[in-house]
């Protein structure tokens, strides 16, 4: 009877070796891919690159295109990015999936400070915004909307991913997020606010840092509490 009765606690289990080293693949590939951006752009030799994509996206400008990624880019706001964080903690949290929380509050935490710094390192000069935008007061290499957009999305989605078993839902997860990250990172070259490696090399670097984070990974299976355990629980009751 007791069996039936004894609350079951969330289980914890260890990612896969290969899993892992699959994360320590792309984690090193990124943060080589960041640095190799880092010194193209430092050394000037993507101004080519970045003015053509620039001029070829802004010849595509409408009325309707601009309203879209005006909203677009608000998705990968800072203020907006700290709320939805912090619900999303919180639901972890609910769930008791505590590695989940921690990986989460440590990953955004982490893109808001490796925007700030490689910013003031690099001290790239902001592009002209186009559409009469005034220009923010930071620099812009790398983008901070583009990496703090794919570290929230893609880290809420390698986190639901590796702990929900139903195909389909993945694979709206996975598309849904991708779309996001995509539309944010577009939305700061279509509105002339970064250059175009700037949003590369915030994406590289976004890869990176949540790579490095899932290497600490456990799979929880997730539990919702429910006061009627404590009280029906004859183990706990007695002690």
């Amino acid at each position: 009877m007791a069996s039936q009765t004894a609350r079951r606690e969330p289980t914890s289990v260890q990612c896969a070796p290969s899993l892992r080293l699959n994360c320590l693949v792309v984690c090193l590939l990124a943060l080589l891919c960041f640095f190799w951006l880092a010194l193209e752009t430092n050394r000037g030799d993507t101004n080519s690159f970045d003015s053509r994509i620039r001029a070829a996206v802004h010849g595509q400008s409408s009325l309707r295109n601009t309203e879209f990624m005006s909203r677009a880019t608000q998705l990968g706001d800072i203020v907006a990015l700290s709320f939805l964080s912090t619900g999303v903690i919180l639901g972890f949290l609910f769930l008791r999936l505590k590695r989940a929380a921690a990986l989460m509050a440590a990953n955004m935490v982490g893109a808001w400070l490796l925007n700030d710094g490689f910013k003031a390192f690099f001290q790239r000069v902001r592009p002209e915004p186009f559409f009469g935008i005034p220009p923010p007061g930071d620099f812009s290499f790398p983008s901070g909307h583009s990496l703090c957009s794919f570290c929230f999305y893609g880290m809420v989605t390698a986190l639901f991913v590796g702990r929900i078993r139903n195909r389909a839902a993945r694979v709206v997860i996975v598309t849904a997020a991708a779309a996001i990250i995509l539309s944010v990172g577009f939305s700061r070259v279509y509105l002339g606010m970064h250059h175009p490696s700037d949003v590369l090399g915030a994406w590289s670097l976004g890869l990176f840092w949540i790579s490095f984070l899932l290497l600490f990974d456990r799979r929880e299976s997730p539990r919702v509490p429910d006061p009627a355990d404590i009280d029906a629980d004859p183990i706990r009751s007695s002690s």
